[in-house]
Parts: structure tokens; C-alpha cells; sequence
């Protein structure tokens, strides 16, 4: 869970934009749509990268949303082969999380 300082004018674009920023090497955004049943902006993820150094290609779950001005993402990680076997755990997981404080 990755969460940027507060920052006026910040949305739901631009946190996407950051979350991808943090990726290195070659990555594909596979599959990118909102998530409108939480009380604020989200959206849900699923990039394919490639490690430079290893050449291991990676694929993720990413979560971005916005709440009091600032961006957070929630990434799950798996090796490409097992990432469709390991997504209905990151799925649950994700479905739990909840953000107090």
C-alpha cells in the first residue's frame, strides 16, 4: 500500500498516472475500469510487466483511489503463470481492505 502526500487538484487520473509511474521497465496496462460502489473515486488494474534485469514477466492487480486530496494504491504481485490461479485471493483481500484513521 503506497500512498502519496495530499496535493490540491489530485484525481482519479492522476493517480492512476502515478501508480503506473512506478513502474519500471516495460509494462502493458491490460485491463483499466472505475469502480463506482465505493464512497470514492477508484479504479481497478491489471498490468503485465517484464523485469529488466531477470526478463521475468510479472503480471499485477493494482488498486487506485482517492480520498482527502491524496492517492493510494494497493498492488498484488504474481509470477505471469500463476497470477489467474492467485487473483481470486487477491480479489478477496482486496474486498476486505478498508481504510481507517
Amino acid at each position: 500500500m503506497v500512498g502519496d502526500p495530499p496535493k490540491e487538484g489530485v484525481d482519479l487520473g492522476t493517480a492512476i498516472e502515478g501508480a503506473l509511474d512506478g513502474f519500471e521497465g516495460e509494462y502493458t496496462v491490460e485491463t483499466q475500469q472505475a469502480i463506482s460502489d465505493r464512497p470514492y473515486p477508484m479504479a481497478r488494474l491489471v498490468v503485465t510487466s517484464v523485469d529488466a534485469e531477470s526478463g521475468r514477466t510479472s503480471r499485477q492487480l493494482v488498486y487506485v483511489f482517492v480520498i482527502d486530496k491524496r492517492a493510494w494504491s494497493l498492488t498484488y504481485v504474481a509470477p505471469a503463470e500463476r497470477f489467474e490461479e492467485l487473483l481470486p485471493l487477491f480479489e478477496k483481500s482486496a474486498a476486505s481492505f478498508e481504510l481507517t484513521g
